[in-house]
């Protein structure tokens, strides 16, 4: 077999994302991977056949993630909305590990889960497409436009370690949860067996990553994960293991258990100097505030949370912290409050995502607000 198609490079999505793809088809090709795109490479026949076909003699399969991909996904019918995306994705699950790589590839934010936590590279090209495409590429065997001297710095050990993460991560997107759990316990059995039995970064987001499939077991996990952190004397490590619990505690309606946990994130934020963690805590807060309705509240936090976003550089978390601010003002019907931050999210946003769909649900929102003001206004006159 030629070196072009045991390095292939096979692509798979969702029929909704086809414009998009189209330029990370391009965009890898430029940076000197051979790319199986059905769009130029399947021919008049039986497309599944020559689907198995391509699969089965590539090296990689990335699997595009976007909300067309997830829609209409639940527990009790796991897979992928798209029918070509399902069945590659089925026949790419049965390949070999040893020869053979899943590599999730997020179009959209609609991660399960907060991201952010994952201990593997993610490639979320909404956020810098062509970096990420760069960071892509180097992994898949090609190189970056950026920089020509970047090189793959993983070692064998890590190579594997992502691969079993890249499978788990795609059965948690495919809601196949049981499957994902599989995944991760090996990822963690590896992770321990390999980088040694104390503590690593791999460990606690493992078991933070196994967590997101129930809440019940996922407050087992987080806390086991907060032990961790604990003994090992890093008390900053223990934040996002709290908001973990708190998060779950929410999901199952205890709202008091929830603030207990992010007091406790609280008090160790406070005294630090990590304005990132800040951020985090203030703007978790405040959703727990916004959800069980207390606006006031929720403003105060999550302005709290958009400033300190500000402080410490964080472009992106800045402008989520703006729209949630507008969604809090909508909820108290300060109109024009609310068309001025999602006016200003939405300044902040397109300089951070490229191609996201979230930008033309925030000038809706923005306009909405806009309207809603007038009419208020409106009202106003005529008492």
């Amino acid at each position: 077999m030629t070196k072009s198609s045991t390095d292939r490079v096979f692509l798979s999505y969702a029929k909704e994302n086809i414009n998009i793809v189209k330029d990370v088809y391009e965009g890898l090709k430029k940076r000197g991977l051979n790319v199986w795109f059905d769009k130029e490479d399947l021919k008049i026949g039986y497309w599944k056949t020559q689907i198995e076909k391509a699969i089965s003699r590539s090296r990689y399969f990335i699997i595009c993630i976007s909300e067309a991909a997830l829609r209409k996904i639940g527990d009790e019918t796991p897979g992928f909305q798209d029918e070509e995306l399902n069945t590659a994705y089925k026949i790419a699950e049965k390949q070999s590990d040893k020869n053979f790589s899943i590599v999730p590839v997020r179009l959209e934010d609609c991660s399960r889960g907060d991201s952010r936590l994952s201990c593997f590279q993610q490639y979320d090209l909404f956020k810098d497409f062509e970096k990420h495409l760069d960071k892509l590429a180097i992994q898949l065997g090609g190189f970056a436009l950026s920089d020509s001297t970047a090189k793959d710095e993983r070692n064998e050990e890590e190579k594997t370690f992502e691969n079993i993460m890249g499978k788990a991560e795609v059965a948690k997107f495919a809601a196949e949860y049981d499957k994902a759990i599989e995944y991760y316990q090996k990822a963690l059995e590896f992770d321990l067996n390999s980088f040694g039995k104390d503590y690593t970064p791999q460990f606690d987001s493992i078991y933070i990553q196994i967590g997101d499939s129930s809440y019940m077991r996922s407050l087992q996990y987080y806390n086991k994960a907060l032990e961790v952190a604990k003994k090992d004397g890093d008390s900053m490590r223990c934040v996002p293991h709290l908001s973990g619990i708190a998060n779950c505690w929410m999901k199952l309606g205890d709202f008091d258990a929830a603030q207990q946990a992010y007091e406790y994130a609280l008090q160790i934020v406070e005294n630090s100097g990590d304005l990132y963690r800040k951020a985090e805590v203030f703007g978790n807060i405040g959703s727990l505030a916004y959800i069980i309705r207390d606006y006031k509240s929720a403003l105060g936090w999550y302005d709290k949370a958009q400033k300190t976003s500000n402080l410490c550089g964080d472009v992106e978390q800045e402008g989520l912290h703006t729209m949630n601010l507008a969604n809090v003002y909508v909820k108290s019907k300060q109109y024009d409050n609310a068309f001025d931050c999602y006016s200003k999210a939405r300044k902040i946003l397109k300089g951070v995502w490229t191609k996201h769909p979230n930008l033309q649900m925030l000038d809706k929102h923005e306009q909405q607000a806009k309207r809603l003001f007038e009419k208020d206004q409106q009202s106003s006159a005529k008492e």
